[in-house]
C-alpha cells in the first residue's frame, strides 16, 4: 500500500501560551493555568454549559479552522487523548469517598466518555465517516496520524481531522488539531508523507542510529531529552550538518507532557522544517514522515 501525500490544510492550537492558526510559537508560561481559557470568549455565551473542559478546548480549536474541516461520509476524525475523562472520574471518586457535594450531576454524563470531545466535533461538523478516540500516552496523536494516512491510502476517506486534547486539573492542557486531505493546491500549509511507525527492536540505541543513517537528506529528531539520548546523538550533531534535535522539554512550561511530541511536530512543520522527521515516543515507538513545508509546494 503506497503512502499517500497528505495536505495539511490548517492547524489550530488552543493551549496556554499558544493560541493560533497556522503558526505561532508558544509564549512565556501562563501565570495561572486555571484561568487561561475563557469559554465564553471562544465559544459564545450559549451551548457549552455542560461540555467538559477537553470538549471545549477541542471545539474552540476546531471552530477556528472550521472552513478547512470537511464533513460527510468520506471524512474522518481521529482524536488522541489520555485525560478527556480524568476530571469526571476524579469527581466521582471524591464523591464516593466522603464528598457527595462534588458528585457530577446527570447533565455531565457526556463528560464520562473519553470519546466525548471527538463525538461532539463529529456532530457539529457533520463528520459521518470513522470517528475514533485513541489513548496512547505521548504518541496518541501520532497514532491518529497513522490511522488517517492508512485510511486515506485505502481510499476509505478523503479528508480527516486529527489531533490531541488533554486536561488534567492543575496542569497545562489544551488541544492541537490538523485538517488533512488529499487534494492538490497552493493553499496547503505543508505536504507530508507518513512513512509508518515501528517499535525499536533489540538494542534501541543501535536501531535508532541505523534508522538515521539510512536517510540521506535532512533529518529532524523529536524525542524526550535524556542524557542517554544526548550522548547517543552528539556525534551525529557534529558529523552531519543536516541533523537537528528538538527536545520535548522545549514545551514543558506550556503543555501537558503527553502533548509535547505532537505539538513539537506541529511547530516544526509550521516553522518550515523539511526533509525527514523522526519522532521517538516514550513507548519506544519511532514514527517516520517526510515533509515539504509551505512555500515549497510548487518547487
Amino acid at each position: 500500500m503506497t503512502a499517500p501525500v497528505l495536505h495539511i490544510r490548517a492547524v489550530s492550537a488552543m493551549t496556554p501560551g499558544w493560541m493560533g492558526v497556522n503558526g505561532g510559537i508558544p509564549a512565556a508560561p501562563v501565570p495561572d493555568m486555571g484561568t487561561w481559557f475563557d469559554a465564553t470568549a471562544h465559544l459564545g455565551r450559549k451551548g457549552h454549559r455542560y461540555l467538559s473542559h477537553p470538549t471545549k478546548y477541542a471545539l474552540a480549536a476546531a471552530q477556528r479552522i472550521g472552513d478547512a474541516i470537511r464533513g460527510g461520509a468520506d471524512a474522518a476524525l481521529y482524536l488522541g487523548t489520555g485525560s478527556a475523562d480524568t476530571e469526571h472520574r476524579r469527581q466521582i471518586v471524591r464523591g464516593l469517598n466522603g464528598c457527595p457535594d462534588v458528585l457530577p450531576g446527570a447533565a455531565s454524563a457526556p463528560s464520562a466518555s473519553v470519546n466525548g470531545p471527538a463525538g461532539t466535533l463529529a456532530r457539529i461538523f457533520g463528520i459521518t465517516g470513522p470517528v475514533m478516540t485513541l489513548t496512547g500516552g505521548d504518541d496518541s496523536a501520532l497514532i491518529c496520524l497513522w490511522q488517517a494516512a492508512t485510511a486515506m491510502a485505502r481510499g476509505d476517506v478523503g479528508a480527516c481531522v486529527i489531533g490531541q486534547v488533554e486536561h488534567v486539573p492543575g496542569s497545562a492542557d489544551g488541544a492541537v488539531l490538523w485538517s488533512l486531505d488529499l487534494e492538490h493546491g497552493d493553499s496547503a500549509v505543508a505536504e507530508i508523507v507518513f512513512d509508518g511507525w515501528s517499535r525499536l527492536q533489540g538494542d534501541a540505541d543501535t536501531a535508532l542510529l541505523r534508522e538515521i543513517a539510512a536517510i540521506a537528506g535532512e533529518v529532524t529528531l523529536i524525542a524526550a531529552d535524556t542524557p542517554q539520548l544526548r550522548a547517543l546523538i552528539r556525534p551525529l550533531q557534529h558529523a552531519r550538518c543536516a541533523f537537528e534535535f528538538m527536545p520535548a522539554s522545549t514545551l514543558s512550561d506550556v503543555l501537558i507532557a503527553d502533548m509535547h511530541l505532537f505539538s513539537l511536530l506541529t511547530l516544526a512543520i509550521l516553522n518550515g522544517t523539511g526533509g525527514s522527521i523522526l519522532i521517538l515516543s516514550g513507548n519506544g515507538h519511532l514514527f517516520k514522515l517526510s515533509c515539504k513545508p509551505r512555500g515549497l509546494n510548487n518547487a
